[in-house]
């Protein structure tokens, strides 16, 4: 195992548990700043870590806008001080209103949304109306995803020009996400981003050519973000980058992130007859999303898994050598933004190797009352 991820104490923690790294942490952070060439181009997804601690080393290093997906993530980027809020997810009924209170609450930050229909428009114009609140709202741009956004033409140009004709709403941009580009090739993933960029241009030149301004274009996830980081007028939306996964690490070596996420687990129960033993992570405690292996045992890479419930896991050793009962096993997530919102708290390891701290996964209470009841 990487000494990186050598810590006193994994014996006494409660198994299954989350543990973040906060020194790598640090760094994909500055890894980050480093591709996009500043903090300032950097609009990151909190919906990886949902955590206000990570989001508030975010603002001490000088990033000020963040991209999240509900209405307690936006509560948890306030409370962090983030200056500049993208809900990126479409708003009706009771979460529309919960977040224009929010912006009406809080009128020192920025709060924006998307929309991709004229019904989301005017869902949006009647909360911010309501609540009293301003609201910027971005045009959602479909670049190939074929999940939320309206399709690129004259009916997209129609949607955000009619957006400053509604009271508490201003045009703030242009949101294109590319969550289909995941070619393992970096080039072939920089063609398909320069596709993606001049789908956004032409819709953005239309705009700019009727006189309306643009004045934000968001694009990019975790791995295409750096190619975004090469064209003008755009900045970046990486969400995995701060705790990264396995997935990402084994699929795209060009980006050099570290997963700074661990769970830590153990062994429960073990056959010698099979060579299979057993370990108290299921898939309560890890995402079951993944086809194939859902996480690394670092202790035993070589490990095959048999079966997964839920809160157990089962494999078998190929070389027939069978950890001991009881004994402590660190599992890194093959997808880490769904396992971190299995847990209530994160065991934080310091610098010093030693865990030092617990961070509260906050926003993964889709109601939680940071400002009273929104």
């Amino acid at each position: 195992m990487e000494p990186a991820y050598l810590f006193k104490g994994a014996e006494n923690l409660p198994t299954p548990a989350l543990v973040f790294f906060e020194e790598l942490i640090r760094g994909n952070i500055k890894e980050a700043i480093r591709i996009a060439g500043g903090p300032e181009r950097l609009r990151p997804h909190v919906k990886t870590h949902k955590t206000q601690e990570i989001s508030a080393l975010a603002v001490m290093m000088g990033i000020n806008k963040f991209k999240c997906a509900t209405v307690s993530e936006a509560q948890m980027l306030t409370s962090a001080q983030a200056a500049d809020v993208l809900l990126s997810y479409p708003l009706f009924g009771r979460n529309a209103n919960r977040y224009a209170a929010l912006a009406a609450a809080h009128p020192g930050t920025k709060y924006s949304t998307i929309v991709d229909s004229p019904e989301g428009l005017a869902e949006i114009a009647r909360a911010a109306k309501e609540g009293g609140a301003k609201i910027g709202v971005f045009l959602d741009l479909d670049i190939g995803q074929h999940r939320t956004g309206i399709s690129p033409g004259q009916k997209a140009v129609n949607l955000y020009a009619s957006i400053e004709s509604h009271v508490g709403l201003y045009a703030a941009g242009l949101h294109c996400y590319d969550g289909h580009n995941h070619q393992a090739l970096p080039e072939e993933r920089k063609k398909a981003a320069l596709g993606c960029y001049a789908i956004m241009d032409s819709v953005r030149s239309s705009l700019l050519a009727l006189g309306l301004a643009v004045p934000e274009v968001v694009m990019g996830g975790t791995p295409t973000f750096s190619f975004y980081a090469e064209m003008k007028g755009v900045n970046l939306s990486p969400g995995t980058v701060f705790l990264q996964d396995y997935s990402y690490s084994a699929r795209f070596p060009d980006m050099k992130f570290k997963p700074a996420a661990l769970i830590v687990t153990r062994v429960v129960s073990r056959s010698e007859e099979r060579t299979e033993f057993c370990i108290d992570l299921g898939y309560k405690g890890i995402s079951a999303d993944t086809k194939g292996l859902r996480g690394l045992l670092l202790e035993m890479p070589e490990a095959e898994p048999v079966l997964q419930n839920e809160e157990h896991w089962v494999f078998r050793s190929p070389s027939g050598s069978l950890p001991p009962l009881g004994s402590v096993v660190h599992v890194m997530p093959t997808h880490i933004c769904p396992t971190v919102a299995l847990y209530e708290r994160a065991y934080v390891v310091s610098a010093a190797g030693i865990v030092a701290k617990e961070w509260k996964i906050a926003a993964r209470d889709r109601v939680a009352e940071f400002f009273g009841n929104l």
